[in-house]
């Protein structure tokens, strides 16, 4: 694809609106980094204020890695919140070198068997399980760590998916802090 192409299409993608749909859930994912801060987590900054390539070359990569629909969906997202890692749940971004093992172009380089994931894009881990991007039926899902055929869940956009995510580390937190009070 061409730099013009590329443009028309972040352009179309309604880049606004999509933010907005992932807006709720990033904004509860932030907060629980920004509550739990003094725990080592850290909040990344979204791409909108750091850029660590041009937005076109962060969108082929994207499309290289799950096309079209997967870098129309997780673009906006990484716009907002360039990946998190929070108690046990983590969904990679898009960074620079020198943050490889938190790079959703990179993290295949870590793993002892890549091969397993061909059809999908590893967006990230909990404890239990992994975050994948079917690239065959475009849904972000979550799946047993150890019986990867074992679908915990399936959502056809990344808004519900994140909001899945938002509502598990939320409770996560709430459940620590009432054995804390035990």
């Amino acid at each position: 694809m061409d730099k013009s192409e590329i443009i028309k299409i972040l352009q179309s993608l309604d880049m606004q609106q999509r933010m907005a749909r992932l807006q709720k859930p990033v904004d509860l994912i932030r907060q629980e980094l920004i509550t739990y801060a003094h725990f080592g987590y850290k909040v990344n900054l979204g791409l909108l204020e750091a850029w660590p390539q041009p937005p076109e070359v962060v969108f082929n990569d994207l499309v290289a890695l799950g096309g079209q629909e997967f870098a129309c969906q997780y673009l906006p997202f990484l716009c907002l919140l360039n990946g998190f890692d929070i108690n046990g749940v983590r969904l990679y971004g898009f960074h620079d070198e020198g943050k490889d093992s938190q790079d959703i172009r990179r993290i295949l380089d870590y793993l002892p068997f890549p091969e397993i994931y061909d059809g999908y894009v590893l967006m990230g881990s909990t404890d239990l399980d992994i975050l994948i991007f079917d690239k065959s039926n475009h849904h972000f899902e979550i799946r047993d760590r150890i019986g990867f055929d074992y679908i915990v869940g399936s959502y056809p956009q990344l808004d519900q998916f994140l909001q899945v995510l938002a509502t598990s580390i939320k409770k996560s937190f709430e459940d620590e802090d009432e054995d804390d009070r035990e």
